[in-house]
């Protein structure tokens, strides 16, 4: 499922912000944090509704610019709020539920637009009153089609930095011909990235990195010819695989998330990866596949699995899926890794399945097909997390070597303006991200003089009310600072 997204830049710049797995890479500036320094979750925590209990099957969770959640899957109402038909997408913005209106089947995925934009993928052919064969995105007041669609449900739904939308599945294009599985969206045509022929079976799951490389992750052996097992990059220009995947017959990539220490993690149904043994849960490095802290095991019938992956702002990973145990400890379904070792949250779920999660500051989020979690009785498909969720820190500047004075006026509707000197001669750039950690634009590029002082104007009356990040960086380090677009 889009996990939204893991950390990665949000991760390391924003104090009490979203922190999600759309871009989890490394990037310049200050390094992740290690595992030696992760900051340790509280043991203890708790889980609880989020206003109204949902009735149903969540399926995926995103967060938007704004802070909002949104969330879809089987379920047509959230208390009093409802709709037609019956598969709602329903927006929830700190106080209250919203429907954005239904769909006539199931959705499996969304994913958001770094302008806001939301995109909706399932089983569906209608949605919000509107034709729209399986993928359908909403701009805040309507949805829309997006081209022909598909013959089958996408899997997974991940959007860029510049907006382009991958989805991947079992699915073509409805009057296509032989390229399946992975296909881009330009705001105009669907493509297989690179052309060619797509994957030779089923995509289950996509990530994006920071400098916007895709991987995809499955149940196939090519992808457009070239030779992958069940997980590939896409670099932009050409499909590579990555390391040797896993071999065996039968395994599956269910989830797929970049971290802030910038290694690929990967979960779903296997037992080797590499050519070494995991327990359904592995890391890459760049160079190589190893396992991660014992991995999961544990689920009935042998059905053990990772379904989702994400990390929180101080760099916990989270894991769900079918399992009862993490590295030999009890878990039930829902897991964190804090300094290498693993935790129970709360005690997991009762019984089902955990299939999606998010991190929004010190909260994580779980959805999916499970009754009662937590050992709340009734607390089922939807619940909010709080207790040792690590939310991100805000990078300092090195001593006096760059300073960013705080933007002013702040908050603005139209424009704000930058103040920024270096105590010495260097090149410099200053950059806008979103709160999914995406660069919106480079406000400033070029060298500076030693106690130069530069002033930047950034209109921000374009943008999406929420909050940004102005990050700017130079040969001595980097700073941030906040701003508020509002509303």
């Amino acid at each position: 499922m889009q996990p939204l997204a893991s950390p990665a830049l949000a991760a390391l710049l924003w104090v009490g912000l979203l922190a999600t797995p759309a871009l989890a890479a490394p990037f310049a500036g200050p390094p992740a944090p290690s595992a030696e320094t992760l900051p340790r979750a509280h043991a203890s925590g708790s889980w609880s509704a989020v206003g109204a209990p949902v009735p149903q099957i969540v399926n995926d969770i995103v967060v938007g610019p704004d802070g909002a959640l949104y969330i879809a899957g089987t379920f047509s109402s959230i208390g009093s709020v409802s709709t037609a038909p019956s598969y709602m997408v329903a927006r929830w913005d700190g106080t209250a539920w919203t429907a954005l209106g239904g769909a006539n089947d199931w959705i499996f995925a969304l994913g958001m637009g770094p302008d806001g934009t939301l995109y909706a993928a399932g089983r569906f052919t209608q949605i919000g009153g509107v034709a729209a064969t399986r993928v359908a995105r909403f701009d805040g007041a309507a949805w829309a089609a997006m081209g022909p669609g598909f013959n089958n449900p996408p899997e997974d739904l991940v959007v860029d930095s510049e907006g382009t939308v991958y989805v991947t599945g079992g699915m073509n294009l409805v009057g296509g011909g032989s390229p399946r599985a992975v296909f881009q969206w330009d705001g105009a045509t669907w493509t297989v990235p690179g052309g060619g022929q797509g994957l030779s079976n089923t995509g289950y799951s996509l990530a994006l990195d920071a400098a916007d490389n895709l991987y995809v992750g499955g149940s196939f052996r090519t992808v457009s010819g070239v030779a992958a097992n069940n997980v590939a990059r896409w670099d932009g220009a050409s499909w590579s695989a990555v390391g040797t995947g896993t071999q065996t017959v039968g395994a599956v990539v269910y989830a797929l998330e970049v971290g802030p220490d910038g290694n690929l993690y990967a979960g779903g149904f296997f037992t080797e990866m590499g050519g070494g043994a995991v327990e359904h849960l592995a890391r890459w490095d760049g160079a190589a596949w190893a396992g991660v802290a014992g991995g999961v095991a544990g689920a009935s019938g042998g059905g053990t699995a990772v379904r989702d992956l994400v990390f929180d702002g101080g760099g916990q990973l989270y894991v769900a899926g079918s399992f009862t145990t993490a590295g030999g400890v009890a878990v039930n379904g829902v897991a964190r890794l804090a300094g290498g070792a693993w935790e129970s949250l709360a005690g997991g779920v009762g019984n089902g399945t955990v299939r999606a999660l998010a991190v929004d500051g010190p909260h994580l989020y779980a959805g999916g097909g499970y009754s009662s979690i937590g050992g709340v009785a009734g607390l089922n498909y939807f619940a909010r997390y709080e207790g040792g969720v690590a939310t991100p820190v805000e990078v300092t500047p090195p001593a006096v070597a760059l300073v960013l004075e705080p933007a002013a006026p702040n908050p603005s509707a139209t424009t704000t303006t930058l103040r920024f000197s270096s105590d010495r001669a260097q090149t410099v750039r200053l950059e806008l991200f979103d709160v999914l950690g995406r660069r919106v634009s480079t406000l400033y590029e070029g060298t500076v003089a030693a106690g130069q002082r530069v002033v930047v104007p950034v209109a921000v009356g374009s943008l999406p009310a929420g909050a940004y990040l102005a990050r700017l960086s130079g040969e001595a380090g980097a700073v941030t600072r906040r701003i508020d677009r509002a509303r």
